[in-house]
């Protein structure tokens, strides 16, 4: 399931709001259903102009992703940090992202204090690529 380049470039600048150069869209590698720590998948990882790092993620259950939060912002500011990143944006996507959002923007403020150059982005599960 490759995404093609200007439906990942709309989603970035107007979904996401990213104010990235157009150049950036040159290069793109991306990955899907990539399995990670303790065997959790990640539906999507894109990086972006060797820039910016978008990590995917179709929420089930919000007990589920408050388990499995911390070891995926984990792995995502390693990956941006080992791969000299500027950014990373962590987009979840759920069916009621209003009721989830208090509990997980909670959880990520404290999993991420300090680190200006990673982002939250909660979406509704119909707002796909």
């Amino acid at each position: 399931m490759d995404i093609n380049e200007k439906s990942l470039k709309n989603f970035v600048k107007f979904t996401l709001g990213c104010q990235c150069p157009d150049d950036v869209f040159n290069s793109i590698q991306q990955k899907h259903q990539l399995k990670i720590k303790n065997s959790i998948i990640l539906d999507s990882e894109f990086i972006i102009g060797n820039r910016l790092l978008i990590i995917i993620v179709k929420l089930v259950k919000l007990e589920e992703i408050q388990a499995f939060l911390p070891k995926i912002i984990e792995y995502g500011l390693t990956k941006r940090n080992e791969n000299s990143l500027n950014r990373f944006r962590l987009v979840l996507f759920s069916n009621s992202p209003k009721t989830v959002e208090p509990v997980l923007e909670k959880l990520f403020a404290k999993l991420t204090e300090g680190d200006e150059r990673v982002h939250l982005h909660i979406l509704n599960e119909n707002n796909t690529l």
